[in-house]
């Protein structure tokens, strides 16, 4: 069974996806996180509830947010084993790999470049990395008054001479 460091490294995987999601205006969600479903049941029923144990205590099912798990009953062990996990809602999918606050920067970004270049927005779906990487080094696009490159300075402006 999947470990909770090894879904965690597995949905930080899909980060870019999502991003590029939001530039094309898709819905990734729900989105599901394959698993190695494979349980060990040679060590009994105890067992078997242990290799699930940490899943299930992380899960939106007990905590309200993040991955949310698909359960069945298996007859044969008379137990109940995770079948699925998933994302409901870009939310939760950002909540777990806690990118809340830098998906908000992006999204601000994006819409600013939107507006003024949106010409740019094919070279960001290839690599939506460079809006988050740009925003982190410029301050935010949004907040500095700068898109991509800074504004002229007014001593960057020479007035014509008098004659």
């Amino acid at each position: 069974m999947i470990t909770l460091a090894e879904l965690k490294a597995k949905a930080r995987r899909k980060y870019e996806q999502v991003l590029q999601a939001y530039l094309s205006g898709k819905d990734l969600f729900p989105l599901p996180i394959p698993s190695d479903k494979t349980l060990n049941r040679e060590a009994g029923v105890d067992a078997v509830f242990e290799q699930q144990r940490e899943l299930l205590e992380h899960s939106k099912n007990k905590t309200g947010a993040g991955y949310w798990l698909t359960i069945d009953f298996n007859r044969k062990t008379n137990q109940s084993e995770i079948r699925k996990i998933s994302f409901e809602t870009a939310a939760d999918f950002l909540f777990f790999i806690d990118k809340e606050d830098e998906y908000q920067a992006f999204v601000a970004d994006v819409e600013r470049v939107r507006a003024a270049l949106p010409t740019l927005l094919d070279v960001f779906m290839k690599s939506p990395q460079l809006v988050v990487e740009g925003g982190r080094k410029m301050g935010r696009f949004a907040e500095s008054g700068y898109l991509l490159c800074p504004q002229p300075s007014a001593q960057a402006v020479r007035p014509e001479p008098a004659h």
